[in-house]
């Protein structure tokens, strides 16, 4: 996926900044995320991340990146996962890998992100920033 540029004018990158710093956000892409995420509790859009698709399944859901193959996961395990994607999310956590062979899948501090595999043995791989890797343990969850 390509990287964005948004162009700001000076002005308006000083606002954010300054927000970013009022909100206590380690990062302005956390910033518009909080934007972002307060447009959705509104309804202005709906829930969900991009390339993620996320049903519900007989016992659990069924998870898939970018059109690869649908993951299926236990309520048990889709909980598991959004945890585990929260506590890698926490910018104090260093860097380490968790290979979670009971719910089938493989994350990992990755720069600034996660990077989350599913299943382990079909490794269908996709990185998400803090902000976007604690959305996603948002919509397992609900």
């Amino acid at each position: 996926m390509s990287s964005p540029a948004i162009k700001l004018a000076p002005e308006r990158h000083a606002q954010i900044k300054a927000i970013s710093a009022a909100l206590n956000h380690q990062t302005l892409s956390e910033t518009i995320a909080h934007f972002v995420n307060s447009e959705i509790e509104k309804g202005t859009i709906p829930p969900g991340i991009e390339g993620v698709n996320i049903c519900p399944a007989d016992d659990g859901l069924l998870v898939s990146f970018d059109n690869e193959p649908t993951v299926s996961f236990s309520s048990e395990g889709a909980a598991d996962l959004a945890a585990t994607l929260r506590e890698f999310t926490d910018a104090e956590k260093r860097a380490e890998k968790l290979v979670n062979m009971r719910h089938n899948y493989q994350i990992e501090k990755k720069g600034n992100g996660v990077k989350l595999t599913i299943p382990l043995a079909g490794k269908v791989t996709k990185t998400f920033s803090r902000d976007l890797a604690r959305d996603l343990a948002g919509l397992l969850t609900t």
